[in-house]
């Protein structure tokens, strides 16, 4: 593993599963750690379909240098395996001969990039919402509030077990409404703070949602985040509910009862502006309404164009429904 500079594969490293796909030395290597939700499941054989972690596929799509780092499931251990540490360090000067190193995570991911980001020599970072750790010592806000209590049970002495130490610089994503995450962004002193207020911890998601992730990671890769676009840009977090339903939550601590009543207003307007979904109908259910029409003919011409021209999105080329469309329409315009 790692032996030459043009390669691909997987396997591990400790405990941590890693795939790679190593194609110009000239070029920037990129780091990305999964987060929790997306754990690598090796319940499948090994072998050239082998799961690809959080981002991979992504950014060797993108013909970058990628390396991805992911727990497994039945093997979660936030990245904290003494292990791992230990085989970085020896992989430290294959990695210092690429042109720049940057990481790229989310949530625990988060943790991982930055935690590791002297040891791999990592320039810069691109971080959303990010756990700088789960150190008891440090990392209380966390504890105090039950978030994944489970995780501080891991081994959180000895080296890299804090994130905020790094020296990279970049960018933190973040929901400041949101106190446990607002915490660990503002312990990340190197970073410029990208602040995007109502969607909680799941910002990865939802910025890909409202079309904003994409072109963040391809800029941040190519060092030029434009700030003013990406806050311009998050303002289409109004076209989802996530957006209101997340202000609306216990987890926004800074929900007055009048903030309440705007946001409850605004959703109804989002809610009710929504686009009612097109009917579809079956065979039967259109020659139902064929039939429907051809008896309103005599009663109701009017209902039974309406029917008549609905049957026609369905049968755009029936003859028989175009000639009935024209002669209903004529007859009622005399």
């Amino acid at each position: 593993m790692f032996n030459s500079y043009a390669e691909n594969g997987f396997g591990f490293i400790g405990s941590i599963y890693v795939k790679y796909n190593i194609i110009n030395k000239d070029s920037p290597v990129i780091f990305t750690f999964a987060n929790g939700g997306s754990l690598v499941d090796l319940n499948q054989e090994l072998g050239s379909d082998q799961p690809s972690p959080w981002g991979y596929e992504f950014l060797k799509g993108l013909g970058h240098n990628v390396v991805s780092f992911s727990c497994v499931k039945g093997c979660y251990n936030y990245y904290r395996d003494r292990d791992f540490y230990s085989q970085l360090l020896k992989l430290r000067e294959y990695f210092s001969c690429f042109p720049e190193r940057l990481g790229y995570g989310a949530s625990m991911g988060g943790y991982g990039v930055s935690a590791y980001a002297n040891v791999l020599g990592i320039d810069r970072v691109l971080l959303m919402n990010p756990i700088s750790t789960r150190s008891i010592d440090i990392n209380r806000w966390d504890y105090e509030a039950g978030r994944s209590l489970s995780t501080y049970e891991f081994d959180w002495d000895g080296p890299c077990n804090d994130g905020a130490v790094m020296s990279a610089r970049g960018y933190v994503v973040y929901d400041p409404l949101y106190a446990l995450d607002k915490q660990h962004a503002d312990r990340y002193n190197t970073l410029r703070k990208l602040k995007i207020t109502g969607l909680g911890h799941g910002i990865p998601q939802y910025l890909n949602e409202i079309g904003v992730l994409k072109k963040l990671v391809t800029d941040f890769l190519a060092d030029c985040v434009n700030e003013y676009w990406f806050y311009q840009s998050s303002r289409k977090r109004r076209n989802i509910l996530r957006y209101y339903d997340w202000l609306l939550s216990y987890e926004n601590k800074h929900l007055t009862y009048r903030r309440e009543l705007v946001v409850r207003h605004y959703r109804k307007i989002f809610i009710d502006n929504l686009p009612v979904p097109s009917p579809v109908l079956n065979k039967s259910q259109v020659n139902v309404m064929r039939d429907a029409a051809l008896l309103l003919e005599s009663i109701d011409k009017s209902m039974a164009l309406q029917l008549f021209r609905i049957v026609k999105l369905y049968r755009p080329k029936s003859r028989g429904v175009k000639n009935k469309i024209k002669l209903l329409a004529r007859s009622i315009d005399r």
